[in-house]
């Protein structure tokens, strides 16, 4: 019989999953910000300035050319951007998205601009929205553009990043299901994808699913992303309308769900997520002047009662006639203020309790410092969790 292990939660499976055909499609354009305070694109450099002239050859060519000459043009003002957008799969013509707009040449800011009308093409090369509007940007330049000061002031974040909420109007509906889709529901099959795939979690997908419908082969794990659904005598048997109406009763079923040990750290914002069941082994690290020390945890005993031993139970009050765990000494993190700086761990430690130990009052250790000792631990192989670096 097989075993499993305690789960982290109760969600939808539809939360850890999705159709296989339920997939966006990235849009993409290239644009002009118009508006800017003297931060736009700098024509005095030889290939920005020519990249802006073949970029304005481009909008001649497609009857968006505009009313000066473009030889004489002098683009601090502006900037040419890189518009992005995500197709949501069931997107129709009249829905809106979000898009993002990036500089592509030397502008300093997008601060304060205007994204002029920009088609957004799919792969296949067809337009299919139209995105406009003004720019918000998450961060700011104090520069007072090339003329008023160049590389002094300050910076945060990326002002040359923005975005439009809701700024682009979708001109054509996609086209969610491809061939091979439309021919695999027609067979009455459907594969879950799974978001983070995951043996464990494909297992549990595939069991839920069976044991609500009282079907042992119904669902299949094909690997740990992939669950294979057979729909096939499930319509009349359930008085279902349509494949997408059983498709969306399955995405319903409550899952138990294993989360898998991970540290998420964010490098420039100094953000730190670990799991808790992202362990540690026994470890000496050497950093500034704090030491920390980890006492090993004392195993739990065994006692034992006269009578016929019914039930096993951990901690509580020892009871006649049964057999009693008797909680052993936990873990203590102490932190010591020392000439010789020691971090020891001992073998089961958790990263939440490194964390707290070296971020408190004693420790009160940066982000900074936080990471650099999480990727030295990885680095060693003795942080046994899989350790993501973030961007942003």
């Amino acid at each position: 019989m097989a075993h499993w292990p305690a789960f982290a939660a109760k969600v939808r499976l539809k939360d850890v999953a999705h159709p296989e055909f339920e997939r966006s499609n990235p849009l993409m354009g290239y644009g002009l910000v118009v508006g800017l305070n003297a931060t736009g694109d700098d024509s005095s450099n030889d290939t920005t300035n020519k990249a802006i002239q073949t970029y304005f050859s481009m909008l001649s060519k497609e009857g968006r050319g505009l009313l000066f000459d473009a030889k004489t043009i002098e683009p601090k003002n502006s900037a040419i951007v890189v518009v992005t957008a995500e197709l949501p799969p069931y997107a129709r013509a009249g829905s809106r998205l979000d898009v993002t707009i990036s500089s592509q040449f030397d502008a300093e800011s997008l601060q304060g601009g205007t994204l002029l009308a920009t088609p957004l093409r799919g792969l296949d090369g067809k337009v299919y929205g139209v995105a406009q509007g003004e720019v918000t940007v998450g961060g700011f330049s104090t520069r007072t553009g090339r003329g008023g000061g160049g590389a002094g002031g300050s910076q945060k974040n990326h002002p040359t990043v923005g975005a439009i909420a809701d700024g682009a109007v979708v001109e054509r509906n996609a086209n969610f299901l491809r061939e091979y889709d439309r021919a695999r529901l027609n067979e009455g099959y459907v594969n879950f994808i799974l978001k983070n795939p995951d043996f464990t979690e494909a297992l549990n997908i595939q069991r839920a699913i069976n044991e609500s419908f009282h079907l042992s082969k119904m669902a299949r794990a094909l690997d740990p992303g992939t669950i294979e659904v057979n729909l096939n005598g499930l319509m009349e048997r359930y008085d279902y309308n349509s494949p997408m109406e059983l498709i969306g009763e399955i995405g319903q079923l409550a899952l138990d769900t294993d989360l898998p040990a991970r540290v998420i750290v964010s490098e420039r914002t100094g953000v730190v997520i670990a799991g808790a069941d992202a362990k540690l082994s026994a470890v000496d690290i050497v950093h500034g002047d704090l030491r920390i020390v980890v006492t090993p945890a004392e195993p739990d005993r065994i006692v034992e009662e006269p009578g016929t031993a019914q039930v096993t139970e951990i901690g509580g009050d020892i009871q006649p006639g049964r057999t009693t765990l008797a909680p052993g000494k936990r873990s203590q993190v102490e932190a010591l203020e020392s000439d010789a700086s020691l971090v020891k761990l001992e073998e089961g430690d958790t990263v939440g309790n490194l964390i707290q130990a070296i971020s408190g009052p004693l420790g009160e250790k940066s982000p900074r410092d936080i990471i650099s000792i999480l990727q030295a631990l990885d680095r060693m192989g003795a942080l046994h969790a899989q350790l993501i670096l973030v961007g942003d």
